[in-house]
């Protein structure tokens, strides 16, 4: 278990997760309006607006650092703005996961 969450505390922090280029096919699929870039302050974002379900087509944000390693997503309605990855977050529920994982392990082996 331990193992495992380790990995995945190194992958968000090492691995791009998702790429700009990765983005680019999907607008090839049918429930895609479109997919666009522009570039920001912190690096690039992509813009992307597809059909998730019959009548229902938010734009979604994603954002990139320069080195192009995936920093957050958003999801945009006319009604409101959900964030639905922020890789800050990640880390810090994967290192409080990992760190009651230790606990856990440590209470089972003194207990």
């Amino acid at each position: 278990m331990i193992d495992e969450t380790i990995k995945e505390i190194y992958n968000m922090l090492y691995s791009p997760v998702v790429t700009p280029y990765n983005l680019l096919d999907n607008a090839r699929l049918e429930n895609y309006d479109y997919v666009m870039y522009k570039r920001s302050d912190i690096g690039l974002v992509a813009i992307l607006r597809c059909t998730v379900e019959p009548g229902f087509k938010p734009d979604f944000y994603y954002y990139f650092d320069q080195k192009d390693n995936l920093l957050k997503i958003i999801m945009q309605t006319e009604e409101n703005e959900e964030v639905i990855f922020d890789r800050q977050s990640e880390i810090k529920k994967l290192e409080k996961k990992y760190k009651n994982e230790k606990a856990n392990k440590t209470r089972k082996i003194a207990g």
